[in-house]
């Protein structure tokens, strides 16, 4: 699908869920693997609840139906720089920064 087609297969098979079942999270894993072996993983989450209708005409994806309570808005909602200061990738990215910074200082 096409991110309409997500869309609307998401709100099809939420359609009976319950407004209090309806979270969802999006999530970025970051791996890195040195020459000599080591290696690490971080992790990024940004947790919401998924709605029964289209907000807002920003972002892409599921950001239109993606609820961020922090803001009370959705995804598609909030200005470029609000979604990438809680974003599950800029939090996983800014984790993968000072990881890396600790281990090659």
């Amino acid at each position: 699908h096409d991110d309409e087609g997500n869309n609307q297969c998401l709100l099809f098979n939420l359609k009976d869920v319950p407004d209090e079942e309806r979270t969802g999270a999006y999530v970025c894993a970051i791996a890195c693997v040195f020459p000599d072996g080591r290696e690490f993983t971080v992790r990024g989450e940004s947790g919401g609840r998924i709605l029964k209708e289209y907000h807002g005409n920003g972002g892409f994806g599921y950001d239109p139906l993606f609820y961020f309570e922090q803001f009370g808005r959705t995804f598609a909602e909030i200005t470029p720089e609000q979604k990438h200061s809680v974003s599950h990738r800029g939090i996983a990215i800014r984790a993968f920064a000072k990881k890396l910074k600790e281990l090659i200082e």
